[in-house]
């Protein structure tokens, strides 16, 4: 692997827990500040569209809002169910989060509403799992950036540095995936939970996993 792409295994250690990774990009490649002006149709898939990685879940193909794998799909503020064209304190509606820590599977978890189903955002013990138990490879398909990550049984999905939106901006397009978990989250008694309402704002990407 390319000594300047790698997992971040302990996420971030700043907002909600934050399944991350670096993945290069040439400078001149992108400009931060440009709106990903990738257009597609909202798909949901079932459960044999699941990925069976070997891992105790099925990861889905493809990002919430998206239709294929190489394509970001909408990005949401934390606990949040709809993308938004701007991403600041004024207009975020999760006023409450606090009082619920965990929020996989409740109507706070845009995958659970939007796709229905077993469907859900993935836990920490989930995110972990795939952070630990699995092979990552940065890769670019379709010319897009991101990572291959492949799981016990040989399967495999493919994670695109999408990014994140701030403000009315898209920042690390290309360079960086920032996907939200949906579990308060203490790792090695680390607390990857914090009350920080500049970060919670900040529209990330969701990739949901199937529990039976």
């Amino acid at each position: 692997m390319n000594t300047c792409s790698k997992l971040l295994a302990n996420f971030s250690l700043a907002a909600l827990s934050v399944l991350g990774f670096y993945s290069c990009k040439d400078s001149d490649d992108l400009d931060d500040h440009l709106i990903t002006d990738q257009k597609v149709e909202f798909v949901v898939p079932d459960e044999k569209m699941g990925v069976d990685m070997g891992l105790s879940v099925k990861w889905a193909p493809f990002n919430v809002g998206a239709s294929k794998p190489t394509e970001y799909g909408n990005y949401y503020a934390w606990g949040e169910i709809e993308p938004k064209k701007l991403y600041t304190v004024d207009n975020y509606t999760v006023y409450d989060y606090s009082n619920e820590l965990d929020i996989y599977g409740t109507n706070h978890d845009v995958a659970h509403v939007k796709w229905g189903s077993k469907w859900r955002m993935p836990t920490i013990e989930e995110t972990l799992e795939l952070a630990q138990k699995c092979t990552w490879e940065e890769v670019e398909i379709d010319g897009v950036k991101g990572m291959r990550v492949t799981g016990p049984s040989g399967n495999s999905i493919f994670l695109p540095a999408g990014g994140r939106r701030v403000d009315d901006r898209i920042e690390d397009l290309g360079s960086y995936g920032h996907y939200w978990q949906g579990s308060y989250a203490i790792i090695e008694n680390v607390e990857l939970y914090y009350y920080d309402v500049n970060q919670v704002i900040w529209g990330l990407s969701v990739r949901p996993v199937w529990a039976e």
